[in-house]
């Protein structure tokens, strides 16, 4: 009996000749495009909380528990009720509209400060009338407090959280 010289067939791998460059290059450009449009699309979550402040005697809102330490702190009210809030999503830089509740609105145009921070330019409106119109640098997930007008008895207040 004749030996037959023995041949070992294998199948062709990617990572033979010009198709597998090809395939290596295209899978480089993909994650280097996903990486790139990642830095200069950032999302950012924006909330909204409409605040009544008043000296009344009755219990605070529960829903204030966490942030009513730093409104008596700034404001010194005794009450504190939550009237409106809102939430919602941009890009940055983007802008976002939330609605409070009643006419009230408050728009955030949300840039790149740099060093982490974020430049958040906030409109807070009743109806067609601007009752606030200001622009504060802040890092993501510090609060914003802003005090607002009188409305009865009570100031209204927002805080606001860009994150």
């Amino acid at each position: 009996m004749e030996a037959r010289p023995l041949t070992i067939t294998r199948k062709p791998r990617l990572d033979d000749g010009p198709r597998a460059q090809r395939f290596a290059i295209w899978i480089i450009a993909i994650l280097l495009l996903a990486n790139v449009s990642s830095v200069f699309a950032d999302d950012a979550s924006v909330s909204a909380t409409m605040i009544r402040a008043s000296n009344e005697d009755k219990p605070s809102d529960n829903r204030l528990k966490k942030i009513e330490p730093k409104l008596r702190k700034i404001f010194g009210f005794k009450t504190y009720q939550q009237s409106g809030s809102g939430s919602g999503r941009c890009s940055v830089p983007g802008e976002t509209t939330l609605s409070l509740g009643g006419k009230f609105k408050l728009t955030a145009k949300i840039e790149d400060a740099g060093d982490k921070k974020l430049r958040v330019h906030i409109r807070w409106t009743e109806g067609k009338k601007a009752m606030i119109d200001t622009t504060m640098v802040r890092r993501r997930g510090d609060p914003i407090i802003l005090g607002g007008p009188k409305q009865d008895d009570a100031t209204l207040i927002v805080s606001l959280t860009v994150k």
